[in-house]
């Protein structure tokens, strides 16, 4: 009787040889598969990923010149000093109109970026130069007395050297890969901080002990009689907003206006690599 069981036994198991059951005939399969394509085989691509092309990059970097037109708006000038319509008619006789009046506090400024960025961040380092463009001019004390004020002479050399890092994010208007890779169009956005250092002082008048005013005393030729000091340090704060055209991935032209502690507008242009 047991010969006989295990007869039927070996019987069966030849007839009916044990198989595989659940998934591993797939994962057979994609191992066949990566065998023959001479890779590993690759697992369920998570949802939302996007698989990197040959030879794409990852990092990004700019190289970048920029030139940007910085402006103290009068308006806030005037919290501190008499409004240009408020001159006195005694100032402008001696002085003439031009320099009767406030000048304007403004001036360009010129620099380098380098920017180190993914697709669509960026970490900026920036050097400026800012050369005033400010002429000198009568600055008096909103009271009641206009003669008090001073006289002020800028330096020729007069200008602030600034430095500082920002972040930029670009938002993608017109993508690269719709126009085969040649022009692409972006809004981008960005803020940063910084410090700037002055380069030259100014020459400047005040009323005397005897009530002379300041700009008799440059009109008679007197040396400069103030001890004030434009500060020598600056904070920078950035705040940017602009267009950026993408020329094959390779040059761009940015369009941009914002703070930059003052007031500007203006426009970069440089490589990526």
């Amino acid at each position: 009787m047991h010969a006989a069981l295990i007869a039927l036994a070996l019987q069966g198991a030849h007839a009916s040889p044990l198989t595989p059951r659940g998934p591993l005939p797939s994962i057979q399969s994609s191992l066949t598969q990566a065998s023959e394509d001479g890779g590993e085989a690759e697992g369920p691509k998570a949802p939302g990923k996007r698989r990197k092309a040959p030879g794409e990059r990852k990092i990004y970097f700019e190289v970048n010149l920029r030139g940007r037109n910085m402006s103290l708006p009068r308006g806030v000038l005037n919290i501190w000093f008499t409004p240009d319509d408020e001159a006195d008619a005694r100032v402008i006789e001696a002085l003439g109109e031009d320099r009767a009046r406030r000048p304007d506090i403004q001036g360009w400024a010129y620099g380098v970026e380098l920017a180190f960025k993914d697709k669509r961040a960026a970490g900026i380092v920036w050097f400026d130069w800012v050369d005033s463009g400010m002429g000198e001019g009568y600055f008096d004390d909103p009271d009641n007395e206009p003669l008090d004020g001073d006289y002020i002479v800028p330096a020729p050399n007069l200008g602030i050297l600034m430095f500082g890092v920002d972040y930029a994010y670009e938002v993608p208007f017109v993508k690269l890969e719709k126009t085969k890779g040649a022009f692409g169009l972006g809004l981008t956005v960005g803020a940063g901080i910084g410090l700037g250092l002055l380069v030259g002082q100014h020459q400047q008048w005040e009323e005397t002990e005897n009530n002379t005013p300041s700009y008799e005393l440059y009109l008679a030729g007197e040396d400069p009689n103030s001890l004030k000091e434009l500060p020598g340090v600056y904070p920078i704060i950035d705040f940017n907003l602009g267009l950026k055209f993408n020329f094959a991935d390779r040059a761009h032209l940015r369009l941009e206006g914002g703070l930059h502690t003052l007031l500007y507008y203006g426009a970069a242009f440089g490589l990526s690599f």
